[in-house]
């Protein structure tokens, strides 16, 4: 009876610690009581589910199969992006014949057989740009500069600057005809830019890239 006793004293004890320091104090004591000492329902337990020796085999296909299909389509896009990638673009190195050896001729000489052998490789450059104002009307903007031409394919070197913000390029070596251009890229840090045309039947008069490491002070 004792022990009856000290177990229902220790019970409101506990009932009451309860009901005065958590959220249960606005329900009541009761409510507490019957979410401390209700009855609790026993969790239903599930067999766990095997699979048969036949559904592992055809997981185990399948899987097999997906990651070939996988591999395939990788393969595929990668062979598609190497065709379709742009070409290394091979600049002229050799110096262009009908040069003399600057030692051997006067400096006048030289340099009217550099103009004479470097002058139909370079491309005259204009671009026109078209802007909008804030009253809705178009405003045309032109410029204007110069580059060379690097390979037989009609790619020519020029400035960034000279085809920045440019809509529409065209080229021309000083003649009449007129060769609409296209940008191939450019880097505004170094201000370089490639341009390319399709080149004439004729041919186009490359402009030798010369060796930096070549050059001497004098």
């Amino acid at each position: 009876m004792a022990d009856h006793r000290h177990a229902r004293r220790n019970r409101s004890r506990i009932i009451f610690v309860i009901h005065r320091t958590t959220p249960f104090y606005a329900f009541g004591i009761k409510r507490v009581t019957y979410f401390l000492f209700g009855n609790h329902t026993k969790m239903n337990t599930k067999p766990v589910y095997q699979l048969s020796a036949r559904q592992i085999i055809l997981l185990g296909v399948v899987t097999a199969l997906t990651a070939v299909g996988i591999t395939a389509v990788v393969l595929f896009g990668y062979s598609y992006w190497q065709s379709n990638a742009p070409s290394a673009v091979s600049f002229a190195e050799a110096p262009p014949t009908g040069i003399s050896d600057p030692s051997a001729v006067s400096d006048e000489q030289n340099n009217i057989e550099v103009y004479k052998a470097i002058a139909p490789g370079v491309a005259f450059i204009n671009t026109t740009s078209y802007t909008q104002s804030w009253w809705g009307d178009v405003q045309e903007g032109r410029g204007n500069g110069s580059g060379s031409v690097i390979d037989a394919q009609g790619h020519i070197l020029t400035n960034y600057h000279v085809i920045e913000g440019a809509q529409r390029i065209t080229v021309n070596f000083g003649g009449e005809r007129v060769y609409p251009a296209k940008l191939i890229g450019g880097d505004p840090d170094t201000d370089l830019a490639v341009i390319k045309i399709d080149p004439p039947a004729s041919g186009l008069t490359v402009v030798a890239l010369g060796d930096s490491d070549k050059l001497e002070v004098g």
